[in-house]
């Protein structure tokens, strides 16, 4: 996308690993580089505590503070966490939360249509790392988060502990989502889940095995 109205597309480039804040915090950077020049536009540092992360997930977004500029998405599935970030300087509009800091929330991300009639387009967020319930490790979760603010409108389990359920995410046109669970039964499973009815009660929709 063309975040300085230049008319060519620039480039937003993840850094997981930037160093050490003064805290003694572990930091990940985003870049946004002028796609006409390859000159810096802004930077943003992220503050992960004693998190390390081996990858980042980034995605364009639309414009969510009316300031006629897109905006981006950053998931950092190691410190289970999604920002959106303001495509002008970086700065944070919203951030979300996994279930837990090792769920791997950020993992997986997907721009989906606007499923809530808010406007503004969601996002399909994997969170496929197993945690540790007390009594077994849980399943890998997907969750459809509002692009406006990041509440999670609905999610879906997957079906065993280290299926890595959510590992990949995207969006099937009208038909749903489609979701990777990279382990399941040791050859891997790609499931379809339709479109959620938003706000009814109780389970909203049925998983599809699309491909073993």
């Amino acid at each position: 996308m063309d975040f300085d109205a230049d008319g060519c597309a620039d480039v937003v480039v993840a850094a997981p690993n930037t160093g050490v804040l003064n805290s003694g915090d572990f930091k990940s950077t985003v870049y946004l580089y002028s796609g006409r020049t390859g000159g810096l536009l802004w930077s943003r540092e992220f503050n992960l505590g004693n998190c390390q992360l081996s990858s980042m997930k980034i995605k364009s977004f639309q414009d969510l503070d009316g300031d006629g500029i897109p905006d981006v998405l950053v998931g950092m599935g190691m410190s289970g966490r999604v920002f959106a970030c303001s495509g002008r300087d970086g700065s944070v509009l919203w951030t979300a939360a996994g279930p837990t800091g090792s769920s791997g929330f950020g993992a997986a991300l997907s721009v989906t249509p606007d499923v809530d009639r808010d406007g503004v387009s969601d996002i399909l967020v994997g969170a496929p790392f197993p945690v540790w319930s007390g009594t077994s490790w849980t399943p890998g979760k997907v969750c459809l988060c509002s692009g406006r603010n990041g509440t999670v409108l609905q999610s879906w389990d997957g079906e065993n502990g280290y299926d890595y359920f959510g590992w990949a995410v995207s969006h099937a046109g009208k038909r749903g989502f489609l979701v990777g669970s990279h382990t399941h039964d040791s050859k891997g499973r790609v499931y379809l889940l339709s479109l959620p009815r938003m706000f009814s009660v109780g389970p909203a929709v049925e998983a599809t095995v699309v491909k073993e």
